[in-house]
């Protein structure tokens, strides 16, 4: 699996976008980043993960998260039903997630918008799909 990397800093650009440094939010390290794949490696529900972000102090709700769905940034869900009778099922995310949010978070605050970071990560994908192609 590939992973969402942190944006470029001191200068750096990313898709004709220069990043300035200063600009920076306190969230996860990589480390922490593996421990929480490691520890939800069946998948994280949406509340877990924005637990994770707002003990750091960063602004993220459910609603923004299932924006991001939405927008494509994040990837859609997987219904697994619970134990037990009349307990319904819960919407499971890839734990990669958690690093694409800190990924989204951290190019926010570099002064990004939804629709270039939307932008970054088609042309992202699209350089994953022909690596992917070629590999074949």
């Amino acid at each position: 699996m590939v992973g969402i990397h942190a944006p470029p800093f001191n200068g750096e650009s990313l898709n004709g976008v220069t990043f300035m440094s200063g600009s920076s939010v306190d969230l996860l390290r990589p480390d922490e980043i593996e421990q929480i794949e490691r520890d939800y490696a069946g998948g994280v529900p949406a509340r877990v993960i924005v637990d994770v972000f707002a003990a750091r102090g960063v602004r993220l709700s459910e609603a923004t998260f299932r924006k991001y769905v939405q927008a494509g940034l994040l990837p859609r869900s997987r219904r697994v039903g619970r134990k037990g009778k009349h307990r319904g099922s819960q919407g499971l995310y890839p734990a990669s997630s958690v690093r694409r949010v800190n990924a989204i978070k951290q190019m926010m605050a570099q002064g990004l918008t939804l629709e270039d970071i939307k932008a970054s990560f088609v042309v992202f994908k699209n350089h994953l799909e022909v690596a992917a192609h070629e590999l074949e």
